[in-house]
């Protein structure tokens, strides 16, 4: 009778250890989930972080780019003022000429 009492009392004491060692491992899975999660919040916030310095850059972009545009457009308001005063020029450079050949064809 004592040998069955002694492998009951075993047999709980292991089942207690078991439990035991089970406790520990689940814990020990709990932390390293925590630590996993902690370390994913971490790269989200550097995630948004870096994309709204993606968006403020982009913005700046777009800011240049359009900047650019409007010195594109007085560039070219300029550019088609000189070319309306040197069409303006050569029209009467070239009235000048067809002056000049009237009057050599009259004195023919």
């Amino acid at each position: 009778m004592a040998d069955k009492d002694l492998q009951k009392l075993i047999g709980e004491e292991l089942k207690d250890e078991i439990y035991r060692i089970t406790e520990l491992a689940i814990a020990e899975k709990f932390k390293e989930y925590e630590k996993r999660i902690s370390d994913l919040e971490m790269l989200k916030a550097e995630l948004i972080e870096t994309q709204n310095e993606l968006k403020a850059d982009m913005a700046e972009l777009k800011r240049l780019m359009d900047k650019q545009k409007a010195g594109s457009a007085e560039q070219l308001v300029e550019i088609n003022k000189r070319l309306a005063e040197i069409n303006g020029q050569l029209k009467s450079v070239s009235k000048i000429i067809s002056e000049k050949l009237e009057k050599k064809r009259g004195k023919k």
